[in-house]
């Protein structure tokens, strides 16, 4: 059995079993204010099960208020997967969706949008691959067709650097910031298997830029040590 034993300086921690790999990962949390109402709003992600497929992961929403934290704070708590209307790709066992989280405004209308990592996606025949889903706010929280509408992101779509591999785990890790001070905030994607040359699982590091449309694959970058 292959064991992979990640440790990450967060809250809340859990043995993760994914197919035939044993993972410590922590509860993944991050915050937004996804319908600009002043109050920021909580993220976090979970390994569990959706519609019977064993760690597909989710997302889980709970907006701000006057009153702190609240499940009906104006806006119910919402919980995002790849199986609910709208969201690009498919809950399948193992998936992770919400292992990674990270908040920007991509498309700078004032309202945080949401990039979650799903390192354990399936792209063709290549197991594990990884992939992105970005969802965008609005006056009414995150919403599916907010925006440019849901985004999905991985190394086999146009524009985008590299190539999808099996085990390259795109979206393992990610982080926002406006790189080039244009006013759109940024999206860096880890990919730590990603393989270079002859150097297997060397890694690397995906950007994609935003814009007035919201993420774009125009001036994607690869960064990696060669």
């Amino acid at each position: 059995m292959q064991k992979w034993f990640i440790v990450i300086t967060l809250s809340l921690s859990f043995l993760a079993i994914v197919g035939s790999q044993t993972m410590w990962a922590e509860a993944k949390e991050a915050s937004g204010d996804f319908n600009n109402d002043g109050f920021d709003d909580l993220v976090i992600g979970t390994l569990g099960n959706v519609n019977g497929e064993n760690s597909a992961g989710e997302a889980n929403v709970i907006y701000g208020s006057a009153n702190g934290l609240h499940k009906n704070a104006g806006f119910p708590n919402q919980r995002w997967h790849q199986d609910k209307t709208g969201i690009a790709g498919k809950a399948e066992a193992g998936d992770i969706f919400g292992w990674a989280s990270a908040i920007g405004d991509f498309n700078n209308d004032n309202f945080d949008d949401l990039a979650i990592g799903v390192p354990g996606e399936d792209l063709g025949s290549d197991a594990n691959a990884g992939a992105v889903n970005v969802v965008y706010g609005s006056s009414t929280g995150l919403r599916a067709l907010a925006g440019p509408g849901d985004q999905i992101w991985h190394q086999d779509r146009p524009g985008i650097a590299g190539g999808a591999e099996p085990g390259d785990r795109f979206g393992e890790s990610l982080t926002t910031g406006d790189y080039n001070n244009d006013g759109f905030d940024d999206l860096a994607i880890g990919v730590p298997f990603e393989d270079l040359g002859g150097d297997n699982s060397a890694g690397a590091v995906n950007v994609i830029y935003g814009s007035a449309n919201g993420l774009t694959s125009v001036g994607d970058q690869l960064w990696h040590q060669d």
